[in-house]
């Protein structure tokens, strides 16, 4: 009996390398079609690090590993470490509702300054709310809402931006990123390439995971040219990230 002939899919597989855009389509006039897209459409998908208890880790279906660097529009697990390029950095704040009153979002603004939304909060700026302020009394109580240090990059090896955010515990990593960025002379922030690894932190209350960053080395010419187009993209847009309630909230991790 002959051997059935192995069936192609009709739908071709994609990588990371087929995002390269063909020479046919590269034109000086670009982005024909979008001219209608509002500038706060845009919403990045995201990497996220997994904590013990993140759904993608606790859930019937599990897609990751506690510890593990998660995307969540792909589903890709990245492991423990990636290399990565920054591409531009911008602040937004949440005040997310606690879990025991229903969770949701009480009140947020996408460029951490403009509350976009509200419930029992009045819309305003966050630097004249209190819920946004430190309170140096003897407990030196945290602000009630969340600040997110955002990143849009490009993962290595990959042409398409995601948001890496980083709050709580993780804002040191941010600021050391920040501060690696500043520090490499007159260069743009997506001159330089930086790994990022997870690294496990406990204390009395628990174990969660937090991130480690440092520089990896300069760009090639081909990362340069794509970093720099997604930055020209981003660059007058307001990006928008759909967060996820930090699963430090649940008393497991300090601030």
């Amino acid at each position: 009996m002959p051997k059935k002939k192995e069936e192609k899919s009709l739908v071709p597989a994609t990588s990371s390398k087929d995002l390269t855009v063909p020479d046919y389509l590269k034109r000086e006039e670009t982005g024909r079609g979008l001219e209608n897209v509002d500038k706060t459409d845009l919403v990045l998908p995201r990497i996220k690090l997994l904590q013990p208890l993140s759904p993608e880790v606790t859930g019937e279906e599990k897609k990751g590993e506690a510890g593990h660097l998660f995307n969540t529009l792909t589903m890709q697990d990245y492991g423990a470490s990636l290399i990565f390029i920054p591409v531009t950095h911008f602040k937004s704040r949440i005040h997310w509702l606690p879990r025991e009153d229903g969770g949701g979002i009480l009140c947020s603004a996408q460029d951490g300054l403009h509350q976009t939304t509200s419930g029992d909060v009045g819309i305003g700026l966050c630097t004249d709310c209190e819920l946004a302020k430190w309170h140096n009394d003897a407990e030196n109580k945290a602000p009630e809402c969340t600040i997110y240090y955002n990143f849009a990059i490009i993962v290595e090896g990959e042409t398409t931006p995601v948001a890496l955010s980083m709050e709580r515990t993780k804002i040191k990593a941010a600021k050391k990123l920040l501060s690696l960025a500043s520090l490499a002379g007159k260069l743009d922030m997506f001159g330089k390439k930086y790994k990022i690894t997870t690294v496990k932190e406990k204390n009395k209350k628990g174990v969660w995971y937090n991130y480690a960053i440092e520089p990896v080395g300069y760009v090639t010419a081909k990362e340069f040219k794509i970093a720099e187009t997604t930055y020209e993209s981003l660059k007058n847009l307001t990006v928008t990230i759909e967060q996820d309630k930090p699963e430090e909230d649940t008393e497991k991790a300090p601030y």
